[in-house]
């Protein structure tokens, strides 16, 4: 996917692309909140990013996520926008609005958490309403 790197970007932030998650996604910055490291979890789910996926999940619980079914997902989904409702420091609470491949809109609602080990933010697990 061309990417227009002065728009803003994907996660519903004011700043652009550019600016905000694609250093988090080419690994030149690492995301300095769980907030942030949720935000560009779902750019790379916009953009097909498995890869970024997989490796901000915590070690612990990396292997219940398959690339080929993140791929699927986010190929199959139009990412339509983001929007976080609460965080508190590593808890994230958020909705994801996607049209699936049957064209339903679809408000995926989660409680995410994440944990910092060694100045690094992942992805633990989450509740999904």
């Amino acid at each position: 996917m061309a990417v227009d790197l002065q728009k803003p970007c994907f996660c519903g932030t004011v700043k652009t692309f550019d600016q905000c998650c694609k250093p988090f996604l080419e690994g030149s910055a690492l995301p300095q909140t769980a907030e942030e490291l949720m935000r560009s979890r779902y750019t790379a789910y916009v953009l097909v990013n498995a890869d970024y996926i997989i490796k901000t999940t915590h070690p612990k619980t990396r292997y219940l996520h398959k690339k080929r079914d993140i791929v699927e997902w986010a190929n199959d989904s139009e990412w339509l926008r983001l929007e976080v409702i609460a965080t508190q420091d590593n808890q994230v609470v958020f909705k994801a609005y996607y049209r699936d491949k049957n064209q339903q809109i679809i408000t995926h609602l989660e409680h995410s958490l994440f944990e910092r080990v060694d100045g690094i933010w992942f992805y633990v697990t989450a509740v999904f309403d």
